[in-house]
């Protein structure tokens, strides 16, 4: 062990007084001119509050070997600063110096004019000054950062002491009185146990033990000092409970004491044992206790050995479990959010009691999202994330969580203004982006939404959206929603976002979807048949997917499909009888059996024999391999690739009847021909007899 009292180092004061009196000069070079033309009143300033320079933290404790650090901090209180000088010891026999570097209190550019570290006689000379102006007051800052590493053999506490401290203003003047507040580190020694509960409840009582062995013959007496506590507990020594009992014993607010006299032999095992309150109004949370053991070696001493490390305890309101929350209140309102945006907030869960704290949340809206939604909780704080999706959102929304537990019961409200405006402004669109209508495969009782994404750059104006159906601007759709009640199965929608100036040089962005008949969502399953019939006349048989998780959309076109380029006929000689869209999405692989069906008056105008598949592959309609015709049941089947279905249209066509050969009319013609000649010459033969006898009975009445 070592002891704590050293000789301080002895060193050359004169050395010293010149390099820091170089360091002022230095600065004064700097500033000499500018302070040539100042007033006289600069000469005869006013006394000032004294600054305060601390070794932070006051007080710590660490491992052996450990690696920590202190900042030497400054509070000038009314004084500016430009340069300053420490002279600080400690005990090396415990701890050395690794590494000593300026803090911000004299600016990022600081001046380093004195830097010595004797780790033999446990001392550091530092002296820093100002580069560029001194304001004042200057801001509390940090001066210095020292770094420390421990003895990996030797435990025991040691004093970081300020022997001398010395600073100059903004006229460079020194600044009297300066305050200084030391601190003491404890190192932890192995033979030192502690025992104490880790929760408590308010109001109640605890017991702390301290177990420790005398580390060699003629240990006679020890104590065991500054047993800090926090404002809500009070302590009580119990010098007979102690094991031995020990001859003295004294808590004085946050310090306590216990003494044996011995002498001891080395190993003798002593147990402290203290009594902790814990006051009726005691704040809920963690708490930690700090001491270090003294004692001596006959008339050697004091010695030192550190308690091991911080005691915490945290302190419960009830002995059951308690849910808390934080915030107190958990009601919380979003404000105004612009139309398709997410916006997230977090809460924490506690536990206030004893146990452990079952919880879960659930919320009475699909655009709210908490995550997670349940958990356990002992004395650990649970953050939560609430999530709000004003996708399919207008106007003022509220809604409800409400946490559940076995500690009881929180309900909040969640509320949210949605903007959803014609003009989109730049702030929230920016000049190069993206867009998207979701949901991706409606259904006719689906809202459509046009959603901006992020991307680089920004506009110099604003963007307005413009609907499109089925190829057809829909004038009065400038916003950012198409309600269902607009919308059928077949129909094709585009939202186009243009800027709102006009200008082509802006960024513009589109996107389109169909209105689906038929969704199917997969999860972990393999796709087998879709059955489309009755809502778009479609069934579709998938082979060599596998286990997916997708959805597949199948539709059938009011009209032709709105795709550029879109040539008819489909093919030379065949015109089309329907068109119809399956869309894949989530899985590529296999192969997908596509059966159109047709009634017998959609054939009705076409040669049945002639019906064929086609797609379309964005130039040009190609024939669907492995076509089927089964005129019995009025369908006509082919195979595709499932890669192939990201939204294409396929489409049935044949020859119209129209168009077979003139030799299979021309003997009709030439009947009809035949027939109106015959009827012309009996018109005539009739009417020439009915003539003559007109002119008969005229000549018998003369």
């Amino acid at each position: 062990m070592t002891k704590l009292n050293k000789e301080p180092m002895t060193r050359n004061i004169g050395v010293r007084q010149l390099l820091i009196g170089a360091v002022c000069v230095l600065l004064a070079l700097l500033y000499v001119i500018p302070c040539i033309g100042e007033s006289a009143e600069l000469q005869s300033a006013t006394m000032k509050e004294s600054p305060i320079v601390s070794v932070l933290p006051r007080s710590q404790t660490v491992q052996k070997g450990e690696t920590f650090t202190v900042d030497i901090h400054v509070d000038p209180k009314d004084c500016g600063v430009s340069g300053g000088e420490l002279d600080l010891s400690f005990d090396p026999g415990i701890a050395t110096v690794k590494d000593i570097v300026p803090g911000g209190l004299l600016g990022e550019d600081t001046l380093e004019g004195v830097r010595v570290i004797d780790n033999d006689a446990g001392e550091i000379l530092y002296a820093l000054g100002r580069q560029g102006e001194t304001q004042s007051p200057t801001a509390p800052k940090v001066f210095a950062t020292i770094t420390f590493v421990a003895d990996d053999t030797v435990d025991g506490s040691f004093l970081l002491d300020i022997k001398e401290s010395s600073f100059c203003d903004e006229q460079f003047e020194d600044i009297p009185q300066v305050i200084t507040n030391n601190a003491r580190v404890c190192v932890a020694g192995d033979e030192v146990i502690r025992d104490l509960p880790t929760q408590v409840v308010r109001g109640t009582s605890f017991d702390v033990a301290i177990t420790f062995s005398a580390p060699q013959d003629g240990f006679n007496a020890i104590g065991l000092s500054d047993m800090t506590t926090a404002d809500c507990f009070s302590m009580r020594v119990r010098p007979d409970s102690c094991e031995p009992k020990a001859d003295y014993g004294k808590a004085t607010e946050n310090h306590t004491e216990y003494i044996w006299l011995g002498p001891y032999d080395a190993d003798t095992s002593f147990t402290a044992l203290y009594q902790v309150n814990v006051a009726d109004d005691a704040s809920l949370g963690l708490y930690s206790f700090d001491g270090w053991l003294e004692y001596y070696i006959g008339a050697d001493g004091p010695y030192t050995a550190g308690i091991g490390g911080d005691l915490q305890v945290v302190v419960k309101a009830t002995a059951e479990p308690q849910l808390g929350v934080i915030p107190p209140k958990l009601d919380h309102d979003f404000g105004s959010v612009a139309f398709g945006q997410k916006e997230s907030w977090d809460f924490d869960i506690k536990n206030n009691g004893l146990g452990v704290l079952e919880w879960s949340i659930e919320d009475d809206q699909p655009w709210i999202e908490v995550n997670p939604a349940k958990g356990e909780t002992t004395i650990e704080t649970d953050t939560i994330t609430l999530t709000i999706d004003t996708i399919g959102l207008a106007g003022v929304n509220a809604g409800t969580i409400t946490v559940t537990s076995n500690g009881g019961t929180e309900k909040a409200s969640i509320g949210v203004q949605v903007e959803s405006d014609t003009i989109l402004e730049p702030a929230e669109i920016p000049g190069e982006f993206a867009m998207n209508i979701v949901p991706n495969m409606p259904l006719t009782t689906d809202d459509l939404f046009c959603r901006v994404t992020e991307g680089k750059g920004q506009a110099e104006t604003g963007y307005m959206l413009q609907w499109y159906k089925n190829g057809i601007v829909q004038s009065d759709m400038v916003k950012t929603v198409v309600l269902a009640n607009n919308t059928n199965t077949g129909d094709v929608w585009k939202c186009v976002a243009l800027p709102s100036n006009g200008s082509a040089d802006d960024a513009y962005a589109e996107d389109e979807v169909i209105v689906f008949a038929f969704v199917s969502v997969l999860d972990e399953e393999i796709p087998t048949r879709m059955n489309a019939i009755v809502e778009a006349d479609t069934e579709v048989y998938f082979t060599g997917t596998g286990i997916v998780t997708g959805s597949v959309g199948i539709t059938k076109y009011r009209q032709k499909p709105v795709v550029p380029n879109v040539a008819l006929p489909i093919a030379p000689g065949k015109e089309p009888l329907k068109f119809i869209d399956v869309q894949v999405g989530g899985f590529s692989k296999g192969t997908a059996d596509v059966t159109v069906h047709y009634t017998d008056d959609e054939i009705s105008g076409f040669v049945e024999e002639s019906l064929d598949l086609f797609y379309w592959e964005g130039e040009d309609w190609l024939p669907v391999p492995n076509v089927r015709i089964n005129a019995d049941e009025n369908n006509v089947s082919g195979e595709l690739a499932v890669s192939l279905f990201s939204g294409l249209p396929l489409a049935v066509g044949g020859e119209p009847l129209a168009d077979v050969g003139e030799e299979d009319t021309s003997d009709a013609n030439w009947m009809l021909i035949v027939a109106v000649v015959a009827g012309a010459l009996v018109v005539i033969y009739l009417v020439a007899r009915a003539t003559r006898r007109n002119r008969g009975k005229n000549q018998v009445t003369e």
